[in-house]
């Protein structure tokens, strides 16, 4: 177990490291802003790169520390779960449903940068991947603990799902109040722009539907 827990941590922190060296490295190359960002006429015209690097990059050092704290805070309290490659896979795939759905469904905003949507994608993918596998092979876990499969280690069931579905309730919470009142004014003056909440809305959409697909397709933690 002990050593199954080390391969959970170790996990979750090459995630967190791989990706804030990312959005550090952008942050230091000359005109990464204008080159990088989601840009709705760039990305029409064939530049697809935007749809994924424009996550990575942020306003100011502020943007940037407030989503790699997240980042942190995610990674910590809800990758239970997840196997490496699948948590690149639900943070990518968060990025690129974001970047659709901000393309399709509001043309009239030119351009976007910043990590919070796939963040939130990341948010809503750790805590249902974590909450969902109560079961192996059609049988739920006698204890309620969730079995160890493909290297993951088990949790107690109990504890473990009230946590995530709390978590899953405090997102929605989140987008609701996002959707009714705005995004917080502290938050704008912080990064100096206005915040896109329709983007953590597709986010969190867009890593739902991932971890959906996932379980769906019958390899769900399979080795």
């Amino acid at each position: 177990m002990g050593t199954l827990c080390a391969a959970v941590r170790q996990d979750r922190w090459l995630f967190f490291t791989a990706v804030a060296v990312c959005a550090i490295g952008l942050a230091a190359v000359p005109d990464a802003f204008i080159d990088f960002r989601y840009d709705r006429a760039a990305l029409v015209s064939g530049q697809w790169w935007r749809a994924v690097t424009g996550h990575l990059l942020h306003l100011n050092v502020a943007h940037l520390l407030l989503n790699l704290a997240g980042l942190l805070l995610i990674c910590e309290l809800l990758w239970h779960r997840l196997p490496l490659l699948h948590g690149f896979a639900l943070l990518l795939f968060s990025a690129v449903g974001t970047s659709a759905l901000l393309c399709w469904q509001h043309p009239e905003l030119s351009w976007y940068a910043g990590l919070s949507g796939a963040l939130h994608g990341l948010w809503a993918g750790c805590a249902l991947a974590g909450w969902w596998p109560l079961q192996v092979g059609g049988k739920r876990s006698m204890d309620g603990t969730i079995p160890a499969i493909g290297g993951v280690p088990s949790i107690r069931g109990a504890s473990s799902r009230y946590f995530l579905m709390g978590a899953l309730a405090l997102l929605a919470l989140k987008l609701i109040l996002e959707a009714w009142f705005g995004a917080s004014r502290y938050t704008e003056e912080m990064i100096g722009a206005p915040v896109i909440s329709a983007a953590h809305r597709y986010g969190a959409f867009a890593g739902t539907a991932y971890v959906l697909m996932w379980h769906m397709s019958g390899i769900w933690f399979r080795k």
